[in-house]
């Protein structure tokens, strides 16, 4: 059953996915799919309290409220081949995980990890650019953890790598 993001319960498992292209000339159509999506999506056979959506028109966020039901491996592997499905439709890339995210001149920017290490090592990003931690796993983090400095987050061993 689809719930309102607000009514989520603060630790929610979240799982988000980057799109390398702007999802936003086609968002009312995949939030219509991805809200029939969370409303029918089901571990063995019980519903989900779930939510699913488009957020900065580049991440496709799903997330399960743990009070009720949680999400399965079954159940992950349906959102997954939803989500293939949705790549397929929309000629576009959600399920790769060498993409990193950044938010430069109040836009979101998504490089693939050679790009991303390329821009740091040309000075084009540096550990105060804005990046999206796309490994955070509940509710809480996306509200406050989703967004944070480079020089902060994880992503700095992906370019100190290549330095």
């Amino acid at each position: 059953m689809m719930i309102p993001y607000s009514q989520l319960d603060p630790n929610s498992r979240v799982w988000v996915y980057t799109s390398k292209h702007n999802l936003q000339p086609h968002k009312d159509e995949i939030e219509a799919q991805l809200a029939t999506f969370a409303t029918d999506w089901t571990s063995h056979q019980q519903t989900l309290l779930a939510w699913a959506g488009v957020v900065h028109d580049h991440f496709i966020c799903l997330a399960v409220d743990n009070r009720s039901n949680q999400a399965s491996g079954c159940s992950i592997d349906k959102s997954v081949a939803f989500l293939k499905n949705l790549e397929n439709q929309y000629q576009t890339t959600v399920l790769d995980g060498q993409l990193v995210a950044t938010f430069i001149n109040n836009a979101v920017q998504v490089f693939t990890l050679a790009e991303f290490r390329a821009a740091y090592q040309n000075g084009h990003i540096n550990n105060d650019t804005l990046v999206f931690d796309t490994l955070i796993d509940h509710k809480t983090a996306l509200d406050t953890q989703f967004i944070k400095p480079l020089g902060q987050s994880w992503h700095k061993r992906l370019v100190k790598q290549a330095v």
